[in-house]
């Protein structure tokens, strides 16, 4: 049952959100529509998108990965189900109080009965730290400024930054490619119809974006893959017929390469 939710002008200011393509994003204030009181909700992709994109074609499975590897939801298991809990849920939303409790597990209890397994479509990354034992990205979306001085109280010690810049983890390949031909962004790839050599013109695109960028990640693969599944660069469009084509954007990107392996 669909639910009025809150929505606060931070949202719109989110860094990390904005990074994500804008059917994601319309995707994640839709998740708060579905969820119950503990900000809950079964995974099941193609309800949620009979849900909230009946007249769309949304990846909504592609959507809650990006969501999850960004910090702002947790995918995980518990009684051999699969779940969506929204992380930093009580802070944004404050439901009504005869709506009924939870009767979806938390990620805490999944653990205590499982053990630590902390699952999305992708395998989590060795030594990561789960979602909920961090400060989550989905706590910055109300900025400083629209929080009453009272409530911002004394500093918080910076935290040590996670991951590597981009050009960081290039330098760090010594020689490693950096997305290697059995690299399951292919295997997608082959899945949906999209060719190689458009996959290749999005990773142009993707190191040039992200070169310069600040931005810390654990796994850069893991990003490009998402960026792909999301079609972030905006290299393709599906045409009428099922298959793909290069836009304006793609287009640029094989000319150049052909110059510069003309040159």
């Amino acid at each position: 049952m669909a639910r009025a939710r809150n929505i606060k002008p931070g949202f719109f200011k989110n860094e990390l959100l904005v990074e994500l393509p804008f059917e994601f994003r319309l995707l994640f204030i839709g998740l708060w529509t579905m969820a119950d009181r503990a900000g809950r909700l079964e995974d099941r992709p193609t309800k949620v998108r009979m849900e909230l994109f009946p007249a769309d074609s949304v990846d909504v499975d592609a959507g809650l990965q990006s969501l999850h590897d960004a910090g702002f939801v947790e995918r995980y298991q518990a009684n051999g189900k699969r779940y969506v809990q929204i992380l930093a849920w009580a802070k944004h939303q404050n439901p009504h109080k005869k709506e009924a409790e939870s009767c979806i597990p938390s990620p805490e209890e999944a653990l205590v009965k499982q053990g630590p397994v902390i699952t999305g479509q992708a395998p989590e990354i060795p030594g990561r730290v789960p979602h909920r034992a961090i400060a989550s990205p989905a706590d910055s979306l109300i900025p400083d400024s629209l929080i009453p001085e009272k409530e911002q109280g004394a500093q918080k010690p910076a935290r040590q930054p996670r991951g590597k810049r981009f050009q960081d983890w290039i330098d760090s390949l010594n020689g490693e490619m950096a997305i290697p031909a059995d690299d399951p962004v292919y295997r997608w790839g082959d899945q949906t119809g999209i060719p190689d050599d458009f996959l290749e013109l999005a990773w142009l695109a993707f190191e040039d974006r992200y070169r310069q960028e600040p931005k810390r990640y654990d796994d850069w693969r893991k990003v490009f893959r998402n960026a792909v599944k999301g079609n972030w660069m905006k290299v393709w469009y599906a045409t009428p017929d099922g298959s793909y084509a290069l836009t304006t954007v793609g287009e640029t990107w094989r000319r150049a390469t052909a110059s510069r392996r003309a040159g």
